[in-house]
């Protein structure tokens, strides 16, 4: 269970502190806290994803061009809100347009840009797999107000902009 192992990395956390490690505790926590939940919820994701017989990488360009005007998009556009870089949404969309969830044509005005589409195949497994998939996965989240998800929600806006100055990143693409 995921509360025994985060009662057991506070144990040990605290147990190397007392024989002397010098280590800010509530930093310590916090960040194998983020890095154990966020195992977990990849591995919830997996599983909620796996019955509409996709990876969660493509599962997430899907929807990212699915939240685009009228579910078009460039591969260009995809990358940031997928955290995919430009060749894994080449790879991804391959993917997609061979299961025809998506189509890929030459821009008329630019040959060179790639137009990609959701199909009538795609929004419709969305459309039939979204709303179970999802309400399992929002079970977890019951017990937080709604404002103490939207304090969250900014908290973990927080600590994401520290990891972008921390890694000098600026663009996931």
């Amino acid at each position: 269970m995921l509360t025994t192992q985060l009662k057991a990395i506070k144990t040990g956390i605290a147990a190397a502190q007392a024989r002397g490690l010098k280590v800010h505790v509530e930093n310590a926590l916090l960040f194998r806290t983020l890095l154990l939940v966020g195992r977990a919820l990849g591995t919830l994701a997996d599983e909620a994803i796996r019955p509409s017989g996709l990876l969660e990488a493509e599962f997430r360009v899907l929807m990212q061009l699915y939240s685009r005007p009228d579910g078009i998009g460039h591969p260009g556009e995809l990358c940031a809100g997928s955290a995919h870089s430009p060749a894994n949404i080449s790879r991804i969309t391959d993917t997609l347009v061979s299961r025809e969830l998506i189509s890929r044509t030459a821009s008329e005005q630019d040959r060179r840009r790639m137009i990609l589409r959701v199909t009538a195949e795609g929004e419709a497994l969305i459309h039939r797999f979204v709303p179970s998939a999802y309400q399992r996965i929002g079970a977890m989240f019951e017990s937080l107000s709604g404002e103490s998800r939207a304090q969250l929600l900014a908290q973990l806006d927080a600590i994401a902009a520290g990891y972008d100055k921390l890694a000098g990143e600026d663009d996931a693409c």
